[in-house]
Parts: C-alpha cells; sequence; structure tokens
C-alpha cells in the first residue's frame, strides 16, 4: 500500500511570502518536535505492506476468535431484534431491487416509499449490494461486511496516522486499538451502519490538515507563497473525502462538516488570514453537496405530495441522546474485569437521569490521551503541533456534543434532526488515541538509553516470565473477587497452558545452543545469542496494545457466552423463516395484513413488541406483500390505522373487500386479557384470533369451522388464511355487492395531517388527539376523477383559557372557513381540563389533492410548551359525501 505524502510542518506551511532575508534570524521560541516517523528509519515497501497486512490480518483473527466464528453459523444474523430488523429489509431491498426508495412487497394496499425517512449511507449500500454478488445469500453478504468492519477501520486507521507522521508500529497499534473501540462492540449489528465507523479517520483528515496551517485551496509554491489552484491536489483530495463522508451516514457527514468548520476558524486565527475559513467552506462544501443530491428525491417527492415531518425530533432528545464525559472515562459496559463492570453498573442507576445512548467508552489508552488534552487546556503553557489543534478539536467536539453543550443550542435554536450527539465519541476517540501514541511514540524513538534495546537471550530467557506474572496476577485477582469463577476457570487453564509451553520453547532453545556449542555451529549460534538485539519499543507498544484490547473488548469475547448468545439469535431467525416459508407455501403471492397495528418508522414498542418485528414477513419470504411498512401519515398508513382500530366483524370486512388474502396476528402486542360477554374490542387491542374464527363459523353457519392457520412454535403468532371467508362473504353479498363494497373502500377520501400536525401515539384505544401548531398543512385525497361534495366535520380542543381564531383556506366552495373557540376562565382557571367544541365545514374537493391550510392565532398570553406551537387538538375528524 502507498504510503501517504509527507506533511509540511506547520511553521512552514503558514509561509506568506519568501524571506527577505539570508540572515537566519534567532529563534525566540523552541522550535516544533520532530515527528517520530522522521526518528525512525524510513521503512521500504515491503516493510509497510507487511504491517498493513499484518495488522489487518491480526484484527481478522481477533475478531473471529472474539465472537467465535468456528461456532457461528453465517448465513443467520448474529443480532436479530430492535433496530437490525430495519437495516436487514433495507439490505433484501438493496440487494433485489437495487434500491432502497421503492418496496412494492411492503406497505399493502399501497407501497412502501422511503422519501419521507430518507437514508443515505449510500457507501454502505453499495458497498453491501458488491458482496451480494460474490455470496447469493443475503445474510451471508450482511455478516461479511459487519466483520469486514473491523480490518476496513485499521486500514483507514493506520494509514491517516501515518499521514499524521506515527511510525509503522505505533500505527498499527493505534489503527487496532481504534478499530476494536466498545463503540464498535456495542453497536455491532443493532446500528449496523454506524459500526462501519471506518470512514471517520478519513473524514478527519481536512480538519486535521487545516490545523496544521494547510490550505486546500492555496497550496504552497516553490517560491514559498501561496496561490489559489482549484486543480491542485491538495484543493481535490478534500473533495473525494468530503464525497465519500457524506455517503457513510447522516450523523458522520454532520459531526464531520462541524469538525471543519472549528479547524477553518482555528487555522485563520493561527495564520492571521481568511485563507482558512474559505479552506473550511470548500471542504465542507462537498458534503453538502453531495448529501443534497442524497435528499434530492426526497426534495422532489415531498414538492408534489407534501412535507411529511414523520422524523421530526425534539430539541430535548439532545440531553436523552447526548454525549457524558462519564461514557468516555468509565469502563466499557460488560468489562473483562468484575469490579470495573460494577463500576460502570453503579454509573448507570435508574436514579440518574436517561441516557439512551452511553456506548462511548475510549478505553485506558485513549481516555488517557483525553485526560492529559483536557489537563493541558487548562494549564498555561505553549501548545505545539499536534498539542495545540488536538486540545482545540476535543475540546469542541466534547462541548459540541457533551448534555446541555453547543449541540443543544444548535437543536433548539436551528434544528433538532440530529440527536445522538453520543455518536462523536468515535471522532473523539481517534483524536485521543492519536495524542497518547504520539506522546509515546516519540518517547520511545528519543530515549536511546540503557533498556532502549533488548539482547535476544534476555528475552529468550525470560519467555516463561508474563505467564508466570499473569498467572500469579489472575490468581489475586480471582481470590478477592476482582475476577469471577467463571473467568478464573476459564483464564488459568490458558496461562498455565501459555507457561508450560513457554518454558519447553524456552528451554529447547537454550539446550539447543548448548549443544551446538560443540559443534561447528556453536560460534556462530554464541555470537547470534550474544549480539543479536530488539528495540524495547517493540514488546512497549505490544504491551500497550494488550492492555488496550483486553480494556476494550467485551466480557463475553472469546467465551461460550458468546456463543450462546448469538445463537439464541441465530435460532429465532431459523424458527421465524420456518414459520414465514410455511404461510408462503400455503399462500403465495398473498397480500397479508398485520396486527397489532404499528406505524412506519421508529414507533414506540407495543407491549412486548418491538418497532420492526412485522418487517420479518417480508425478510423470510419472496412473493407475499405485507401491510407493514407504509408510511406512517401517508394514504396506506392512515387507512390501515382507521381499519386496525374497528371491530372485528367489520375489521374483515375491509381487509377483504381491499384485496388482502391472510391475517397475520403477533400475540405479543396484546395485553392478556378477556373480553366481557356481550362486547367487542377494537382489532388492535385484543387479540382477534379466537373471534375471527367465530365470525367465519357464523357465516358458513357452521359451529366448529375454523379457517385455515398456521401457528409459530412459540404459540404467540399465528396466520389466518382469509380466502374461505372472503369466498363465503362475496357468496352471501354477491358479486356486485362486493365490487361496490371494494370500490367504497379504494376511493375513500384519506385526510393526510402533514407539516404542523403532531399525532400522540400510541393509539391502544383508538382514541386520535391530533394536535396543530399555528399554521399547519391538512392535504385531501381524493382518489376519483369527479370533485365530491363533502362535509368535514370534527371538533376543536383547547387545553389554556382564552380566545382561539381560526382560519381554513384551499378549500372550494368552503363554508365557515374562519371561527372561533373560546374557553371561559370561570369553567377552568387552573387549565385543568379540555374544553372543546364541534365544527361543521362544507366544501367542494375537486380530484387529486388539495391542500389545506389551517392557521391558529392564540389569546396574546398563550406561550407553547414545546418546539412545535402545539396549541389547539382535533378529535373526531369525519368526512362524509354529500
Amino acid at each position: 500500500m502507498s504510503e501517504p505524502p509527507i506533511p509540511v510542518s506547520a511553521t512552514n506551511s503558514v509561509t506568506e511570502s519568501p524571506a527577505v532575508s539570508s540572515v537566519a534570524p534567532v529563534p525566540t521560541t523552541r522550535p516544533e518536535p520532530v515527528a517520530p516517523a522522521d526518528l525512525a528509519p524510513v521503512p521500504t515497501r515491503r516493510e509497510r505492506f507487511v504491517w498493513y497486512a499484518g495488522s489487518m490480518i491480526l484484527a481478522s483473527v481477533l475478531v473471529t476468535a472474539g465472537l467465535r466464528l468456528d461456532s457461528q453459523d453465517l448465513h443467520a444474523p448474529f443480532y436479530y431484534d430492535l433496530d437490525s430488523l430495519l437495516y436487514l429489509p433495507l439490505a433484501k431491498n438493496i440487494v433485489e431491487n437495487g434500491t432502497h426508495w421503492h418496496n412494492d412487497r411492503m406497505g399493502a394496499p399501497g407501497v412502501q416509499e422511503l422519501y419521507d425517512f430518507p437514508i443515505i449511507d449510500y457507501l454502505h449500500f453499495g458497498l453491501l449490494w458488491l458482496f451480494s454478488r460474490v455470496t447469493p445469500d443475503l445474510l451471508v453478504a450482511y455478516n461479511i461486511y459487519n466483520l469486514l468492519t473491523y480490518p476496513l477501520t485499521v486500514l483507514t486507521g493506520m494509514f491517516v496516522l501515518r499521514w499524521l507522521k506515527l511510525s509503522l508500529p505505533a500505527a498499527a497499534v493505534g489503527g487496532l486499538l481504534y478499530a476494536f473501540l466498545p463503540y464498535h462492540q456495542e453497536r455491532y449489528q443493532y446500528h449496523y451502519f454506524l459500526a462501519a465507523y471506518w470512514v471517520v479517520p478519513l473524514s478527519l483528515m481536512p480538519a486535521l490538515a487545516l490545523c496544521r496551517g494547510e490550505f486546500p485551496l492555496y497550496p504552497l509554491q516553490p517560491d514559498g507563497t501561496r496561490r489559489r489552484r482549484f486543480t491542485s491536489f491538495s484543493a481535490l483530495w478534500p473533495l473525494a473525502l468530503g464525497a465519500l463522508t457524506a455517503s457513510a451516514g447522516a450523523y458522520y457527514a454532520f459531526f464531520a462538516c462541524a469538525t471543519y468548520a472549528f479547524s477553518g476558524v482555528y487555522a485563520s486565527l493561527l495564520a492571521r488570514t481568511s485563507r482558512g475559513v474559505i479552506s473550511a467552506a470548500w471542504v465542507v462544501a462537498p458534503v453538502v453537496a453531495v448529501g443534497v443530491a442524497f435528499h434530492y428525491p426526497t426534495v422532489v417527492y415531498q414538492s408534489r405530495y407534501g412535507a411529511n415531518p414523520i422524523t421530526d425530533r425534539w430539541p430535548e432528545e439532545a440531553e436523552t441522546y447526548g454525549l457524558k464525559l462519564a461514557h468516555l472515562l468509565l469502563p466499557a459496559n460488560d468489562h473483562n474485569l468484575t469490579i470495573f463492570s460494577q463500576l460502570r453498573t453503579l454509573y448507570s442507576t435508574p436514579s440518574r437521569p436517561v441516557d439512551s445512548e452511553s456506548a462511548g467508552a475510549l478505553g485506558v489508552v485513549g481516555g488517557s490521551g483525553l485526560v492529559a488534552l483536557l489537563v493541558m487546556a487548562v494549564l498555561p503553557h505553549r501548545r505545539r503541533w499536534p498539542e495545540g489543534p488536538l486540545v482545540g478539536l476535543v475540546l469542541f467536539l466534547v462541548l459540541l456534543a457533551t448534555v446541555g453543550g453547543f449541540g443543544s443550542l444548535f437543536n433548539l435554536l436551528v434544528s433538532a434532526q440530529i440527536r445522538a450527539y453520543n455518536r462523536i465519541s468515535v471522532f473523539i476517540g481517534f483524536l485521543c488515541l492519536f495524542a497518547a501514541l504520539w506522546w509515546l511514540d516519540r518517547y520511545l524513538l528519543t530515549h536511546t538509553g540503557r533498556w532502549s534495546i533488548i539482547r535476544w537471550k534476555y528475552i529468550i530467557w525470560s519467555l516463561p516470565l508474563p505467564p508466570l506474572i499473569g498467572t500469579i496476577v489472575v490468581a489475586v485477582l480471582g481470590a478477592v473477587g476482582v475476577i469471577d469463577h467463571e473467568s478464573l476457570g476459564s483464564l488459568l487453564p490458558v496461562l498455565a497452558a501459555a507457561l508450560a509451553l513457554s518454558v519447553v520453547v524456552s528451554g529447547g532453545i537454550v539446550a539447543g545452543a548448548l549443544y551446538f556449542t560443540s559443534r561447528r555451529a556453536g560460534a556462530w549460534c554464541h555470537r547470534v545469542l550474544e549480539s543479536a538485539t530488539l528495540p524495547a519499543r517493540y514488546p512497549a507498544l505490544a504491551a500497550v496494545f494488550l492492555i488496550g484490547f483486553l480494556d476494550q473488548t467485551p466480557y463475553s469475547w472469546f467465551k461460550q457466552k458468546v456463543i450462546t448468545v448469538t445463537n439464541q439469535h441465530a435460532e429465532r431467525f431459523r424458527t421465524d423463516r420456518q414459520f414465514f416459508q410455511e404461510i408462503e407455501e400455503r399462500s403465495p403471492n398473498a397480500r397479508v395484513f398485520c396486527l397489532p397495528y404499528i406505524a412506519f418508522p421508529e414507533s414506540p414498542p407495543v407491549q412486548k413488541m418491538q418497532a420492526y418485528e412485522h418487517a420479518r414477513g417480508y425478510l423470510m419470504t419472496d412473493t407475499p406483500t405485507w401491510s407493514f411498512g407504509a408510511i406512517k401519515r401517508r394514504e396506506a398508513d392512515c387507512w390501515q390505522r382507521e381499519v386496525s382500530f374497528e371491530k372485528p366483524n367489520e375489521f374483515l370486512r375491509r381487509v377483504v373487500v381491499r384485496g388482502f388474502d391472510g391475517l397475520f396476528i403477533d400475540g405479543r402486542g396484546y395485553l392478556p386479557r378477556r373480553v366481557e360477554p356481550g362486547k367487542t374490542e377494537p382489532v388492535s387491542v385484543v387479540n382477534p384470533r379466537e373471534r375471527v374464527h367465530a365470525i367465519y363459523a357464523d357465516l358458513v353457519k357452521q359451529s366448529a369451522a375454523r379457517l385455515p392457520e398456521v401457528v409459530h412454535s412459540d404459540g404467540k403468532q399465528f396466520f389466518l388464511d382469509l380466502r374461505p371467508y372472503r369466498d363465503a362473504y362475496q357468496r352471501l353479498v354477491g358479486a356486485e355487492e362486493f365490487e361496490r363494497q371494494a370500490r367504497v373502500e379504494r376511493e375513500l377520501i384519506v385526510p393526510l395531517w402533514l407539516k404542523g400536525f403532531s399525532l400522540d401515539e400510541p393509539f391502544y384505544d383508538g382514541e386520535l388527539l391530533l394536535w396543530g401548531s399555528y399554521t399547519s398543512t391538512l392535504v385531501l385525497v381524493n382518489p376519483t376523477d369527479r370533485t365530491r361534495s363533502v362535509d368535514l366535520t370534527f371538533q376543536v380542543g383547547v387545553d389554556v383559557v382564552g380566545e382561539y381564531h381560526f382560519s381554513v383556506s384551499g378549500l372550494s366552495g368552503l363554508t365557515n372557513g374562519a371561527f372561533e373557540v373560546e374557553k371561559p376562565h370561570e369553567d377552568d382557571s387552573q387549565n385543568r381540563s379540555r374544553h372543546m367544541q364541534s365544527q361543521l365545514l362544507r366544501a367542494e374537493l375537486p380530484p387529486g389533492r388539495t391542500t389545506v391550510r389551517i392557521r391558529c392565532t392564540p389569546p396574546p398570553w398563550y406561550f407553547p410548551g414545546d418546539h412545535w406551537k402545539r396549541c389547539y387538538f382535533i378529535q373526531n375528524f369525519h368526512i362524509q359525501e354529500r
């Protein structure tokens, strides 16, 4: 692999013009320190290849052994829960259809279109697609890319650390430690794309170059001046990295842009020129441009069909998902040492404010670098390269992401779309590892005293010492309770075997040397043992890596526990696959309605069901179409939500006339409750399985009749074939009436509550409160080709006393487009009850989409309690054609 170009020192890089005198000035300050790479011999191309390849192979071996891949099934996901059920269907759609925007087999009676939920990780999508060309199994490609993120992170980390002029051994240690940050293991396949942070080191290169005084648009000329050149290499390589950064996810792109902005200001202040800010804008531009290009399908779609802010965030979420300094410095979750694991558990007690993301531990090496940089930030001394830029960058990133920091202000004043600032820890982690290894590398290379080299004979004689010391330490820690008995039982045999092996190897070499002493080769052997040496920095760096690796990897690695946990996910996957494939065998090409209703995406759990559990149907089958996946607040989702809160009789009638062939019921989404005799509950409130069978039995006049059914092995998930019910119902009402009812369902006028409205979730009781802001958008969809006269009836409610003025515009032939709602002071002076008032609007609705603007003017003393400026709610909204 070709090495990165040798960077220009910070002192020379800010030169604006050639020197006017040939006499060297007397230095007034200490010179910049020599980089570690300049202190070590220049490696050959073969040496560089060996170090890069060896480090990547070592990472692959470690992750293979740590995850016990010899006992894992690559044909099943390593993690099969929560958000992995969002990523897996996306990967399947990419592999099968080449796009993630559109999916014909989800979102029935419509199709799934992700334009309201843009996911712009095109880099990872592209690599997954490439891997799928190599292996026909989606899960194998999915798992392989997840595993390859470890050696890929080593590669990019080493490359950037070498560009920053660390020696090859130190860069290898840095790349390995960065690849095995606890963040990597904790994201894993739960946050699949976030775990692929191998782009982050490359994204940091423009920021570090700016801090070093290198201006991409103004390369240094041979005569010492700087001229603007748009086509120079220094101007073009940040553009390529910007495009790569924008393709690796919105979070990392946003953090990179924030880092570039700070670096530009830092460089301008350092060099006393505006070129730093201009260069930062040049670096930010490709990230923004590519990001906008990736969002272009969303812009086009929403300009045509209306903005639908389904991922609208709350500014307060920056506190819930923000960074905590304690998360960076405390041991990782599930630490190898019990005492450290307990320390982390003690910090995460329920009495502390909830932190939804805590995967930010830097480990002992990175944490040491962070502490040192923060101490340097407050000490009154001159900070040279790289300490000065690193102190500034790390301090800025911490202040940006920490709870109550600049990120919280950004979310409050600008946009709340970026909420999980904890994810910036991979940027901080790389900078802190670089700082720690820079100091260590320089120390080991500049101290050439008595212990700078080690003779091989001492190494051979001392081979048994490390396992002996390790055995003693582990035994002592086990005796005092720091290491639990399970770990003790697994560590001691390994250390004992290592001790025995080292004694055999050391003794064999010494015995061989003594034997050859009386032979012709004796002189040569004696000379080699006496003169051969090894630089001490190699074992020192190896020890740092070993300590850091053991500190950063979880307790379950290398043990039976990791096999047990992964096999549990794999077994659940295989059981689900068998269940859904049986459904497909019995009902190929069927349209299946999923219960209970769960909005897509980002919905809260429904009882014991997570948000994306219904996606398993699409993931496991090739021909059926599933209702789950319709984008919330769009036409298909509104119809699904309405139907899901019908009583069982009406629900069955509506879904079969709409063309559904089957019903999937996940009993985990229901509370175990009985229905009172003579009373029926909506199908998303009480499990309707037995009631559906009873309705079918009544329809065919056979008390023992039941619909064909497939039952999951857990006894809680069911598929009911609705085709016999549909045929019986069609015979009962006649084909003409059946078609009329189907036409009514297809021609329903659908209200879409878009920008300015927020829906209270979940809807377990069927009640739907539509909260409106000062200016809100309602889109009425008339799917027919004729103008329809409609009555809109609803209730408008307010909480705070006073007079509210409403105006409705955008409807032709509208009557009563302006009205007032007043909550008298004497009715509720403490604002403890809701005041509702019924309204009736009459209008003419043309074919297609009609955009309705609803404006509310609250009383002067009203102050909204959230950033949405919600001031009223709408309930019991109905559309009736006259």
